[in-house]
């Protein structure tokens, strides 16, 4: 894990704490050490990993059996940004930052089935399965409406998310900086080359709810 040595502000107790972590990881194998117990347990290593880690790595966001239909919708969160899945007409799922490029309404608060568009409460801006912007009411003034489907200007579609799908398993890479999915996930799949991952199915009627004091 590599957490950097840049200096988050105020914050010199979890700044010694990724020192002795990286100290700890960084002996010879048979003196190191896994990371403290407060690695786990507190909201500051938390929020240092949610800046400084995970929007730099693959992270699992979702299931892709979730949005199992074109035009279903589930919103998710990452590292404290709040996301959601999107299954395209043309099958794709995708992701999406969950904010209308308008006026940064949350455009999923809750799970879709079946809708032809994206639709942000707030002004009624809509968005095709893809992310592109489809129409904007009254944009053009006073019940003159902007329905034309061709926009130059990327800043009014949706902000899309680097992902990657791998059997059920929805990936994305918050800074789209990551090595490429298939590299990173190389010793992965290497590992499991043998057995026909594709038969597995997730099972819909498993529900389990564990609570543990960590930090997520």
């Amino acid at each position: 894990m590599n957490l950097d040595d840049r200096a988050m502000p105020g914050s010199s107790p979890i700044q010694e704490l990724l020192d002795r972590a990286a100290e700890s990881l960084g002996r010879p194998i048979e003196q190191a050490r896994g990371l403290p117990n407060e690695a786990f347990t507190t909201e500051a290593f938390l929020e240092a990993e949610n800046q400084r880690l995970f929007p730099r790595c693959w992270v699992f966001v979702g299931a892709a059996s979730d949005v199992p239909n074109p035009g279903d919708a589930m919103p998710a969160s990452v590292a404290g940004r709040n996301l959601f899945l999107l299954r395209g007409a043309d099958g794709e799922v995708r992701v999406f930052h969950n904010v209308c490029p308008h006026r940064g309404a949350r455009l999923v608060p809750e799970p879709l089935s079946g809708k032809q568009y994206i639709t942000c409460p707030y002004h009624g801006w809509s968005f095709n399965l893809d992310g592109e912007v489809a129409s904007r009411p009254h944009y053009f003034g006073p019940e003159s409406h902007d329905r034309t489907g061709i926009h130059e200007d990327e800043r009014a579609c949706l902000f899309p998310v680097r992902s990657e799908t791998m059997l059920d398993w929805v990936f994305v890479n918050l800074d789209g900086q990551a090595a490429p999915f298939a590299d990173d996930m190389g010793p992965i799949t290497d590992c499991f080359a043998d057995f026909d991952l594709t038969a597995f199915e997730r099972d819909p009627t498993l529900n389990m709810s564990v609570e543990v004091r960590c930090n997520w």
